[in-house]
């Protein structure tokens, strides 16, 4: 499953429906934080561009779910391991 949503709100909203509660950045060490206090990325001024985020939920019941989020200008994505 891939699933672009527009907001932070409806990738929360679709992901809290599948079940999930917290949320964890896929980075050594990186804290476990309750889904619906996750603040995500907000949209910001790269340069003089405004640089749009978007946020990909991927994955399925068996082998997981995660949010992909990527950030227009940047190279490369951000995961996210949900359960």
């Amino acid at each position: 499953m891939a699933l672009q949503s527009v907001t932070l709100d409806e990738i929360k909203e679709k992901a809290l429906g599948l079940g999930c509660t917290k949320i964890q950045r896929q980075l050594e060490n990186a804290r476990v934080v309750e889904l619906k206090d996750w603040k995500g990325f907000a949209p910001h001024i790269f340069g003089a561009m405004f640089a749009q985020v978007d946020y990909y939920l991927e994955g399925n019941k068996a082998n997981g779910f995660k949010i992909r989020v990527h950030k227009a200008l940047e190279d490369g994505d951000h995961w996210y391991a949900l359960s």
